[in-house]
Protein backbone atom coordinates (compact mmCIF):
# COMPACT_ATOMS: atom_id res chain seq x y z
CA UNK A 1 0.00 0.00 0.00
CA UNK A 2 1.47 3.47 -0.95
CA UNK A 3 2.50 5.53 1.46
CA UNK A 4 1.55 8.58 -0.02
CA UNK A 5 -1.50 7.40 -1.40
CA UNK A 6 -4.56 9.75 -0.15
CA UNK A 7 -7.79 7.57 0.35
CA UNK A 8 -10.43 9.88 1.35
CA UNK A 9 -14.06 8.72 2.43
CA UNK A 10 -16.92 10.29 0.00
CA UNK A 11 -18.64 13.45 1.34
CA UNK A 12 -22.27 12.78 2.91
CA UNK A 13 -25.25 14.70 1.70
CA UNK A 14 -28.22 15.69 4.73
CA UNK A 15 -31.33 17.45 4.41
CA UNK A 16 -32.07 19.51 7.58
CA UNK A 17 -36.05 20.99 7.54
CA UNK A 18 -36.35 24.70 9.27
CA UNK A 19 -39.21 26.99 9.54
CA UNK A 20 -39.37 30.45 8.40
CA UNK A 21 -39.82 31.87 11.73
CA UNK A 22 -36.35 30.40 12.86
CA UNK A 23 -34.58 31.54 9.83
CA UNK A 24 -36.29 35.10 10.27
CA UNK A 25 -35.49 35.46 14.33
CA UNK A 26 -31.91 33.47 13.17
CA UNK A 27 -32.20 30.98 15.37
CA UNK A 28 -29.82 28.28 16.36
CA UNK A 29 -31.06 24.51 15.09
CA UNK A 30 -29.43 21.38 16.40
CA UNK A 31 -28.91 18.73 13.32
CA UNK A 32 -28.72 14.93 14.37
CA UNK A 33 -27.29 11.99 12.12
CA UNK A 34 -26.53 8.89 12.71
CA UNK A 35 -22.38 8.58 11.48
CA UNK A 36 -20.13 5.94 10.98
CA UNK A 37 -16.62 6.79 13.25
CA UNK A 38 -14.13 4.63 14.14
CA UNK A 39 -14.69 2.05 16.75
CA UNK A 40 -14.05 3.87 20.54
CA UNK A 41 -12.94 0.41 21.83
CA UNK A 42 -10.29 -0.96 19.48
CA UNK A 43 -9.68 2.19 18.03
CA UNK A 44 -10.00 0.87 14.31
CA UNK A 45 -8.33 -2.62 15.07
CA UNK A 46 -11.28 -5.37 15.17
CA UNK A 47 -9.88 -6.96 17.79
CA UNK A 48 -8.13 -6.17 21.87
CA UNK A 49 -4.92 -5.52 20.43
CA UNK A 50 -2.61 -5.81 17.56
CA UNK A 51 -0.98 -9.01 19.19
CA UNK A 52 -4.16 -10.69 18.53
CA UNK A 53 -3.79 -10.99 14.57
CA UNK A 54 -2.06 -14.51 13.25
CA UNK A 55 -0.86 -15.39 9.44
CA UNK A 56 -4.06 -17.07 8.11
CA UNK A 57 -3.11 -20.30 8.09
CA UNK A 58 -5.65 -21.22 4.88
CA UNK A 59 -3.82 -18.54 2.54
CA UNK A 60 -0.21 -18.53 4.44
CA UNK A 61 -0.90 -14.28 4.70
CA UNK A 62 -0.84 -13.82 0.60
CA UNK A 63 -5.08 -13.11 1.21
CA UNK A 64 -4.89 -15.08 -1.84
CA UNK A 65 -5.95 -18.61 -2.88
CA UNK A 66 -4.48 -21.14 -6.04
CA UNK A 67 -7.06 -22.94 -7.47
CA UNK A 68 -5.65 -24.96 -10.08
CA UNK A 69 -8.41 -26.75 -12.13
CA UNK A 70 -8.41 -29.56 -15.06
CA UNK A 71 -10.52 -28.45 -17.75
CA UNK A 72 -9.29 -31.66 -20.17
CA UNK A 73 -7.01 -34.39 -20.12
CA UNK A 74 -3.60 -32.77 -20.24
CA UNK A 75 -5.17 -29.41 -19.56
CA UNK A 76 -5.02 -27.57 -16.16
CA UNK A 77 -6.40 -24.00 -15.26
CA UNK A 78 -4.82 -22.09 -12.36
CA UNK A 79 -6.60 -19.21 -10.99
CA UNK A 80 -6.07 -16.70 -7.98
CA UNK A 81 -9.34 -16.04 -5.71
CA UNK A 82 -9.39 -13.79 -2.69
CA UNK A 83 -9.36 -15.99 0.45
CA UNK A 84 -12.73 -16.34 1.94
CA UNK A 85 -11.18 -17.39 5.59
CA UNK A 86 -9.14 -13.67 5.90
CA UNK A 87 -11.08 -11.73 3.10
CA UNK A 88 -7.61 -11.36 1.05
CA UNK A 89 -5.95 -9.51 4.42
CA UNK A 90 -3.49 -12.49 5.00
CA UNK A 91 -4.72 -12.29 8.84
CA UNK A 92 -6.65 -13.24 11.09
CA UNK A 93 -7.62 -12.83 14.63
CA UNK A 94 -7.65 -15.77 17.96
CA UNK A 95 -10.89 -16.52 18.46
CA UNK A 96 -11.58 -14.57 21.19
CA UNK A 97 -9.83 -11.80 20.98
CA UNK A 98 -12.50 -10.00 18.49
CA UNK A 99 -13.50 -6.42 19.56
CA UNK A 100 -16.60 -7.11 20.99
CA UNK A 101 -17.89 -3.48 20.37
CA UNK A 102 -17.45 -3.34 16.37
CA UNK A 103 -17.29 -7.20 15.90
CA UNK A 104 -14.49 -6.98 14.15
CA UNK A 105 -15.94 -4.32 11.50
CA UNK A 106 -13.19 -1.84 13.21
CA UNK A 107 -16.35 0.97 12.79
CA UNK A 108 -19.23 1.51 14.65
CA UNK A 109 -22.34 3.81 14.23
CA UNK A 110 -23.06 6.55 16.77
CA UNK A 111 -25.42 9.19 16.80
CA UNK A 112 -23.78 13.45 16.54
CA UNK A 113 -25.34 16.36 16.99
CA UNK A 114 -24.29 19.70 14.96
CA UNK A 115 -25.35 23.28 16.03
CA UNK A 116 -26.32 25.00 13.11
CA UNK A 117 -26.61 29.02 13.60
CA UNK A 118 -29.36 30.36 11.05
CA UNK A 119 -28.96 33.98 9.33
CA UNK A 120 -32.00 35.29 7.64
CA UNK A 121 -29.89 35.92 4.32
CA UNK A 122 -29.71 32.30 3.70
CA UNK A 123 -32.22 31.23 0.44
CA UNK A 124 -33.97 28.12 0.41
CA UNK A 125 -31.19 25.32 -0.35
CA UNK A 126 -28.34 27.01 1.50
CA UNK A 127 -25.91 23.85 1.84
CA UNK A 128 -23.73 24.60 5.06
CA UNK A 129 -20.50 22.39 5.21
CA UNK A 130 -19.03 20.77 8.24
CA UNK A 131 -15.26 20.18 7.05
CA UNK A 132 -14.19 16.58 7.59
CA UNK A 133 -16.94 15.72 9.59
CA UNK A 134 -18.17 12.70 6.88
CA UNK A 135 -18.29 8.79 7.89
CA UNK A 136 -14.46 7.85 8.97
CA UNK A 137 -13.11 4.63 7.95
CA UNK A 138 -9.56 3.60 9.44
CA UNK A 139 -8.43 3.21 6.19
CA UNK A 140 -8.98 6.52 5.37
CA UNK A 141 -6.25 9.56 5.75
CA UNK A 142 -8.87 12.12 4.63
CA UNK A 143 -12.61 12.19 5.73
CA UNK A 144 -14.62 13.72 3.42
CA UNK A 145 -17.59 16.51 4.35
CA UNK A 146 -20.88 17.00 5.57
CA UNK A 147 -22.91 18.62 3.67
CA UNK A 148 -26.29 20.25 5.45
CA UNK A 149 -28.81 21.14 2.77
CA UNK A 150 -31.30 23.52 4.59
CA UNK A 151 -35.09 23.33 3.13
CA UNK A 152 -37.11 25.70 4.61
CA UNK A 153 -41.00 24.43 5.26
CA UNK A 154 -44.43 26.25 3.77
CA UNK A 155 -45.74 28.89 5.81
CA UNK A 156 -49.26 29.18 6.67
CA UNK A 157 -48.99 32.68 5.03
CA UNK A 158 -45.92 34.31 4.33
CA UNK A 159 -43.43 33.47 1.40
CA UNK A 160 -39.68 34.34 1.17
CA UNK A 161 -39.35 35.76 -1.88
CA UNK A 162 -35.40 36.57 -2.00
CA UNK A 163 -35.22 38.92 1.00
CA UNK A 164 -39.07 40.07 0.90
CA UNK A 165 -41.41 38.66 3.12
CA UNK A 166 -44.62 38.07 0.70
CA UNK A 167 -48.11 37.60 2.78
CA UNK A 168 -50.78 36.62 0.76
CA UNK A 169 -54.71 36.95 1.92
CA UNK A 170 -57.73 36.99 -0.02
CA UNK A 171 -60.43 39.56 0.04
CA UNK A 172 -64.19 40.23 -0.58
CA UNK A 173 -65.12 42.75 -3.40
CA UNK A 174 -66.82 44.70 -0.75
CA UNK A 175 -63.38 45.25 1.20
CA UNK A 176 -61.72 45.84 -2.56
CA UNK A 177 -63.97 48.56 -3.25
CA UNK A 178 -64.57 50.66 -0.04
CA UNK A 179 -61.51 49.51 1.80
CA UNK A 180 -60.38 47.22 4.58
CA UNK A 181 -58.15 47.00 8.07
CA UNK A 182 -56.74 43.59 9.76
CA UNK A 183 -54.10 41.93 11.77
CA UNK A 184 -50.73 40.28 10.68
CA UNK A 185 -48.78 38.44 12.96
CA UNK A 186 -45.70 38.98 11.71
CA UNK A 187 -42.89 36.20 11.89
CA UNK A 188 -40.82 38.94 14.70
CA UNK A 189 -43.47 38.15 16.58
CA UNK A 190 -45.70 41.16 16.46
CA UNK A 191 -48.92 42.55 15.10
CA UNK A 192 -48.73 44.64 12.42
CA UNK A 193 -52.21 46.07 11.39
CA UNK A 194 -53.17 46.86 7.33
CA UNK A 195 -55.24 48.93 6.19
CA UNK A 196 -56.05 50.43 3.23
CA UNK A 197 -58.98 52.90 2.20
CA UNK A 198 -58.19 53.14 -1.84
CA UNK A 199 -59.65 51.07 -4.37
CA UNK A 200 -57.51 47.35 -5.15
CA UNK A 201 -57.40 45.89 -8.06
Amino acid sequence: NNMHQQFATPSRKEVCEITLEQLYNQETVEFTIKKQIICDECLGVGAKSRSSFLTCPECNGTGQILKIMQIGPGFLSQTQTQCGRCMGKGKTIKPGDECKRCKTHRVIKKKKTYTIDLENTFKNGHEIVFNGEGDQHPDANVYGDLIVKLICKNHEHFVLDNYNLNYEINISLIEALCGFKFNIFHLANRIILINSDEIIE
